[in-house]
């Protein structure tokens, strides 16, 4: 989630007023104190995308509907600086009411909410979403929000890596990156505009999620040969972005309904499964010991239940109170279990 920050009363117009901003957040918003005479050296040849691509390194996390997704994480200097521009970014964009990832007070909730109890729920989701967006739309959304050419031009390069394109090679958002998800929301936002007209046009709901959009109804534009569909894959494609067929859906009243992961039939709730699982686990670290990691894991998936839930939910309480419990068991903390 992106933290507030004072807003400048004018965006850094050169080179060097955004090194001195960036140091400045860096160092008070980020908790980064690795700024030092290197430094220098670090922003003056961040441009170099061979310099740069050696802060940065990957690493693989399990996908939920199987598989793996590849991270490309920045590390040092470059890490911090992405970190400050993130902040400076949020001082001259507020994502629509329909962006849900990402924003100050919105969540994976709050993009829930507003599809419960509809007939029919259509879920789309982008293929390769962040590696998607060039350096190229990265500086032309930021001229277009006032930033001179020169900063936006060196804010696309320092937050992009280089890879390799189907043609040349091309600086795209590294999904790994603290810079990408606001960068991702301000390309995007035109996007969003027109897909919040389309849905009023059809009489629908629509929110986005990152990568995941959805759309729904009390009644039915969902046929395959449909003009919705149709003009959805216009838009869409229209912004660089590709469907990712194997994960579209349509899902109708009466099944379980699902958005980004919380069920919303009726109400926001989270599945049996999902609770089951949890309450293994936490049994599990009962019985045998815990890492500090693993308590953390757990301890997350249970705010997750209050988040969807409610804080006054019973389930939720029990939950919470037996994780805490669990931390002064005799058996307690296993130091470098996995």
């Amino acid at each position: 989630m992106t933290k507030t920050v004072t807003i400048p009363v004018k965006f850094p117009s050169s080179i060097s007023s955004l090194w001195e901003e960036i140091g400045r957040l860096a160092v008070s918003e980020s908790d980064w104190a690795l700024f030092d005479p290197a430094q220098r050296h670090f922003l003056e040849n961040a441009s170099n995308s061979r310099f740069r691509n050696r802060f940065y390194h990957q690493f693989s996390i399990p996908k939920k509907s199987g598989g793996e997704r590849t991270i490309t994480a920045p590390t040092g200097y470059l890490k911090g600086v992405q970190k400050a521009l993130s902040l400076l970014l949020s001082s001259i964009y507020k994502a629509p009411d329909c962006v849900n990832g990402f924003t100050i007070g919105h969540n994976v909730r709050t993009n829930a909410d507003v599809h419960i109890g509809k007939n029919y729920i259509f879920n789309v989701d982008l293929k390769d979403f962040f590696p998607s967006i060039t350096a190229q739309a990265v500086r032309k959304v930021l001229v277009s929000k006032g930033v001179s050419d020169e900063v936006a031009h060196y804010i696309s390069i320092v937050c992009t890596i280089t890879t390799n394109g189907d043609d040349l090679p091309k600086d795209v958002l590294a999904q790994g990156s603290p810079a990408s998800p606001i960068l991702s929301n301000m390309v995007c936002e035109k996007m969003d505009r027109n897909l919040e007209y389309l849905a009023r046009k059809y009489g629908l709901t629509y929110s986005r999620y990152a990568d995941d959009m959805t759309f729904s109804s009390m009644h039915s534009v969902y046929s395959k040969n449909g003009t919705f569909l149709k003009d959805l894959r216009e838009v869409i494609s229209r912004y660089g972005f590709t469907i990712n067929e194997q994960k579209t859906r349509l899902q109708k009243r009466g099944s379980r309904q699902e958005v980004t992961g919380i069920i919303v039939s009726d109400k926001t709730n989270v599945c049996r499964k999902y609770i089951k699982n949890l309450r293994a686990e936490i049994f599990q670290m009962a019985m045998f010991g815990f890492s500090k990691r693993q308590y953390r894991s757990v301890r997350g998936k249970v705010a997750f239940v209050g988040m969807v839930r409610g804080k006054d939910d019973e389930l939720y309480r029990k939950l919470r109170n037996r994780i805490c419990s669990i931390r002064t068991l005799p058996q307690g903390l296993i130091e470098g279990c996995h």
